[in-house]
């Protein structure tokens, strides 16, 4: 792994020579390229699902307001009985 004082060393060794010091650039970009890549693909389908379930939830609110506003209702009134119990202190 390159840590500090291993990429410095090796500028050192490279110091008189451009074209691989350009080399290694273009290396080390490719690197974060690929990188940055992979994150994004592991990353980019739980964001997905996240957005689905959202949009999901949105619409099942718009097209039932009422249904949505008993859940909500019933839901308070459940934790406002848990609170009363002074299960919470």
């Amino acid at each position: 792994m390159n840590t500090p004082s291993n990429t410095l060393e090796e500028g050192k060794k490279m110091e008189n020579k451009p074209s691989e010091i350009v080399a290694k650039a273009e290396e080390l970009k490719d690197n974060l390229v690929d990188k940055y890549r992979d994150f994004d693909e592991r990353h980019s389908t739980p964001r997905d699902k996240m957005y689905a379930v959202n949009d999901n939830a949105l619409r099942l609110v718009e097209e039932n307001p009422v249904v949505a506003i008993g859940v909500a209702l019933s839901v308070g009134y459940l934790i406002g009985r848990l609170a009363s119990r002074r299960w919470i202190v």
